[in-house]
C-alpha cells in the first residue's frame, strides 16, 4: 500500500511505499513532477529507494518499475491522443 506524500495536481504527485511487509523494509519514493511543455505538459518519473533493498531484489524492483512505467506512459499517451483527436 502506498501513502500519498505530495499531491499538487498542477505540479507534482509523490507516493511512498514499503518494499516489503515488515516495518524495516526499505521505503520507496516515486515522484511524478509535471512541467508545462509546448502544446501540453511533460511528466517525469523519479523513483528512489530500490538501492536500499538487499540483494538482487532491489535491482528486480527497479527493472520491473521501469517496464511498468513505460507501459503506463504509452497507454496514457495513446489515451490522450485519442481524446484530443
Amino acid at each position: 500500500m502506498a501513502t500519498i506524500k505530495v499531491l499538487d495536481s498542477r505540479h507534482e504527485f509523490t507516493v511512498r511505499w514499503q518494499a516489503g511487509p515488515d516495518a524495516d523494509a526499505a521505503e520507496i519514493v516515486t515522484s511524478f513532477p509535471l512541467e508545462a511543455a509546448e502544446g501540453g505538459a511533460r511528466v517525469t518519473i523519479y523513483e528512489s529507494g530500490c538501492d536500499r533493498v538487499p540483494g538482487d531484489v532491489g535491482l528486480a524492483l527497479a527493472a520491473q518499475a521501469t517496464e511498468d512505467y513505460a507501459a503506463s506512459l504509452e497507454g496514457l499517451k495513446a489515451h490522450l491522443e485519442g481524446v484530443m483527436a
